[in-house]
């Protein structure tokens, strides 16, 4: 189930219809380095779900 949930957040995040356009707001106020940095909290969290909440049964 949680492999399931972090494809899900990847997904949703890196194709979305949402984040591409904070992207370019972001690169439009500042530069196109710090637009580059804008997905970084994300990737972040999606690290830290598959570290914390990944549950392997065998």
């Amino acid at each position: 189930m949680a492999k399931m949930n972090t494809s899900v957040i990847v997904k949703a995040n890196v194709g979305g219809a949402v984040f591409p356009p904070f992207r370019g707001h972001i690169s439009d106020l500042y530069s196109m380095s710090v637009g580059f940095l804008a997905p970084v909290p994300i990737f972040m969290f999606i690290l830290y779900y598959a570290m914390k909440r990944h549950d392997v049964k065998a």
